[in-house]
């Protein structure tokens, strides 16, 4: 059962990846991976930068991207996605690199856990869905803002552009740790 979801699971990722839908700065980690006879990604993001409206209970169905990046962002396309903000709450945030990798077994699972672990991924874990051992790898350097309610920006140039500078620099900081764990898995 494990080997056919895994021939799934990398058909899906080539034709991704042939309609440019693969998040590059991740594949090398993720191609690491599915090498192994004992683990494939089921679903891989480095890290993004968004701004984002949603409702004032911010459920994340909710949630409209106004702009979103995988890789450094300059200040000015995140005002022209803040242009675009209409209503609900604003939110501007950086989200960490997330990484979904089914095991063979849970020996297999164990063994992954502690590559992250060392690999400096301390909010990782093993769990169990429809019968699939799975480790979730999750970076802990995110930070969400909210940015305005109502159609009222509140921030000021000044400070988004200190979010923009503090968001690349976390970028920054994910993919060197990706490519890290990338040596070492």
């Amino acid at each position: 059962m494990f080997e056919k979801d895994k021939d799934i699971a990398l058909s899906k990722l080539l034709i991704a990846r042939e309609k440019g839908l693969v998040d590059v700065a991740v594949l090398g980690l993720v191609d690491a991976i599915n090498k192994s006879d004992s683990y494939y990604t089921t679903s891989s993001c480095s890290g993004r930068i968004v701004v984002a409206c949603a409702d004032e209970a911010n459920k994340k169905s909710s949630f409209s991207f106004l702009g979103k990046w995988h890789e450094a962002v300059d200040a000015d396309d995140v005002k022209d996605a803040i242009g675009k903000y209409e209503g609900g709450v604003l939110w501007f945030k950086f989200e960490p690199m997330i990484l979904h990798v089914c095991c063979k077994d849970i020996d297999s699972a164990s063994r992954f856990l502690e590559i992250v672990y060392r690999g400096g991924f301390k909010r990782s874990g093993v769990y169990q869905l429809k019968g699939k051992i799975m480790v979730e790898v999750h970076g802990t350097s995110g930070f969400s803002v909210p940015a305005g309610s109502s159609g009222e920006v509140f921030v000021s140039s000044e400070y988004l552009e200190f979010l923009v500078r503090l968001a690349n620099r976390k970028m920054e900081e994910n993919v060197s740790k990706l490519k890290n764990l990338e040596k070492i898995v």
